[in-house]
């Protein structure tokens, strides 16, 4: 209760500023925290569809560097389906 209510309070207050630095680093946080403790081998695959609408290369490219930045190796591959379709569909692509 007490991260869910964490959660909305920052992305709530973010969002009506405008300002989503702070709900990114806290979901990096959240997501990846515990990679230091994860057993080898460890990484991060981030999906991204070029031209969706809604999801840019900058926004994906500064969650990757928070995921790094918490020690955590990552990888970006585009795709041309939406990321729940690629896990789904197509896994050799990430893996």
């Amino acid at each position: 209760r007490d991260l869910t209510t964490r959660w909305l309070r920052v992305s709530s207050s973010a969002a009506r500023r405008g300002n989503y630095e702070p709900i990114v680093a806290h979901a990096a946080r959240v997501a990846f925290g515990r990679a230091p403790a994860a057993p080898p081998p460890k990484r991060a695959v981030f999906l991204h569809n070029p031209a969706d609408p809604y999801l840019s290369r900058d926004d994906v490219l500064a969650t990757v560097g928070a995921a790094e930045r918490l020690g955590l190796a990552s990888a970006v591959h585009e795709v041309a389906t939406n990321h729940v379709q690629t896990i789904f569909q197509k896994p050799r692509i990430i893996f």
